[in-house]
């Protein structure tokens, strides 16, 4: 584990990770609802995550590539990704139409997809076979995410194309 610590990228989604399974062993010995503490933390997580990519650009840390002359900021296209994750996911949240896990579901889902577009402007990443490891697990979160959405949603996808299926027929 120490061999990963310095590697940037690993800080966050091995964070994001990390405090997913710290969270269920804490919710496993205190007999707590998992779900609705993991889907109240994650809407403060993005939020977190927003103030520390402005934290990251005021730094210096974290450098998007140069192109033509112009380096691209990846903190700040990072920061406002965040932000907009965060009002999304706080808007369905207040909804409170969504079942548990479901908010930290979508945060996967839409977290993968900006760190993943995102790391083809950095500087920093470190690469695996020719692929950022950041994209890779970011890659992984969209799988975990998408499928969790397909399987929780399935009666309603299936009643949905049955639907379509014999208004065509």
């Amino acid at each position: 584990w120490i061999l990963f610590l310095h590697f940037p990228g690993f800080s966050f989604l091995g964070g994001v990770v990390g405090g997913f399974l710290g969270l269920w062993l804490f919710c496993k010995a205190a007999k707590l609802p998992f779900f609705m503490l993991l889907d109240i933390a994650t809407v403060g997580l993005v939020f977190v995550l927003g103030i520390s990519r402005i934290g990251s650009l005021l730094s210096g840390d974290s450098l998007g590539r140069e192109v033509q002359g112009i380096r691209h900021p990846t903190n700040v296209y990072e920061a406002f990704l965040a932000f907009g994750i965060f009002t999304f996911l706080f808007v369905f949240y207040k909804k409170g139409t969504l079942r548990g896990g479901e908010i930290f579901t979508y945060f996967l889902l839409l977290i993968g997809l900006s760190r993943f577009f995102v790391e083809f402007f950095r500087v920093d990443s470190v690469y695996l076979a020719g692929i950022a490891v950041a994209q890779l697990i970011s890659g992984i979160f969209v799988i975990i995410a998408v499928s969790t959405i397909l399987f929780t949603k399935r009666a309603t996808i299936i009643s949905f194309i049955k639907g379509k299926v014999q208004r065509v027929t």
